[in-house]
């Protein structure tokens, strides 16, 4: 059975112990390290950690979750906090965070964020897909839905479930260089400019159901 390690980081100790008793005693999650401070994260960052569960206020900046996906890509990223404004979040979702939930998560939901995140895919809670879809009807993709293919919203639909271009090309029985192609179709119709945005044209559409807040 493949291990998580995960690195825990919020700068209030009460969270952070909630967080770590949250996970202690799962068999496929390991705490590799747990942060109160940026300086305290960037020491424990390292390339055997998979995933990052975080609360970025007072710790980290959007430029700084660029950095580290940069810096370690390997790492995926979840973000637990109490974030409501809009703006906020939508930039934490565009310098490429692979998850969000809230504070008000119960435990079920923070070991299913973090066991979906891990493989790849995305996870967020429903305050975030409220915010998300209230961000995409302003945005153009209305009026490119009809533009899009058939291939390219099946291809859509991979990519915002965190899929490859490899992945995608092995589900659809498309060379990499096809699906290659296809991609850039869809980044130029909708105007994409994040991978996340993948996410939000995707749930506007319709193409993609992700998990709710129970």
């Amino acid at each position: 059975m493949a291990v998580i390690d995960v690195i825990l980081a919020d700068n209030q100790p009460l969270t952070l112990s909630g967080l770590t008793q949250f996970v202690a005693g799962e068999l496929d999650i390991r705490v590799a390290g747990t942060a109160r401070t940026h300086v305290e994260l960037l020491a424990c960052l390292n390339a055997r950690i998979r995933l990052l569960v975080i609360d970025p206020r007072e710790m980290i900046s959007g430029p700084d979750i660029l950095r580290i996906r940069t810096d370690f890509p390997e790492i995926n990223i979840v973000v637990v906090s109490t974030i409501t404004d809009r703006p906020q979040l939508v930039d934490l979702i565009k310098s490429g965070i692979h998850g969000y939930i809230t504070k008000y998560a119960d435990q079920t939901e923070v070991l299913t964020a973090i066991r979906t995140v891990a493989k790849g895919e995305k996870y967020f809670c429903q305050d975030a897909l409220n915010i998300i879809i209230e961000t995409s009807i302003q945005s153009p993709t209305h009026r490119a839905k009809d533009a899009l293919t058939s291939r390219e919203k099946e291809l859509l639909k991979l990519i915002a479930q965190g899929y490859s271009n490899q992945r995608a090309a092995d589900e659809l029985n498309l060379s990499p260089h096809t699906v290659h192609t296809h991609r850039k179709k869809v980044i130029k119709k909708l105007n994409i400019k994040s991978p996340t945005e993948f996410l939000i044209h995707a749930v506007d559409l319709g193409l993609v159901t992700l998990p709710t807040n129970r």
